[in-house]
């Protein structure tokens, strides 16, 4: 009996050798399998990033061509306007001074005419002083001559 256990032990061993290396192969086939589809699938997900990356560099470098573009265009409509704001400022203060200059001409004008009526004032003054005096002389000569102050030839 103990050669009939060791022959079936022997026999069991075998099998579960056989079954042992099938498991390897198995194993094996399953590791390559796996490594295989590994390698797809990160073949495809770097295709994607690049795929990815490649859209959103085109569309980053769209979007910048854009406002690249909107800035241009928002420059030269600012600069226009500034040119036009100092265009109007410029005339406008080329008619202020001009204005200024007028004004002062009328300011020299009014001055002469002032200085001209003064001297007519003094010379009018003048007069009535003068006429003045020559009438109070002849009134109180009168008044004199009347009253007797005076004698008479």
């Amino acid at each position: 009996m103990s050669s009939t256990i060791e022959v079936d032990l022997k026999e069991i061993l075998a099998k579960l050798d056989q079954k042992l290396d099938r498991l390897d192969q198995k194993l094996d086939t399953v590791s390559i399998q796996f490594d295989h589809k590994l390698d797809t699938v990160s073949t495809q997900l770097n295709q994607k990033i690049d795929t990815v990356s490649t859209q959103l560099n085109q569309k980053i470098d769209s979007v910048s061509a854009e406002l690249n573009q909107k800035i241009d265009t928002v420059s030269a409509e600012l600069n226009q306007k500034i040119d036009t704001v100092s265009a109007e400022l410029n005339q406008k203060i080329d008619t202020v001074s001009k204005d200024v200059v007028d004004l002062k001409v009328g300011q020299a004008r009014l001055e002469e005419k002032v200085i001209s009526i003064e001297k007519r004032m003094d010379f009018q003054e003048f007069l009535s002083k003068g006429v003045l005096f020559t009438l109070s002389t002849a009134v109180l000569g009168i008044l004199a001559k009347l009253f007797g102050f005076i004698n008479n030839p």
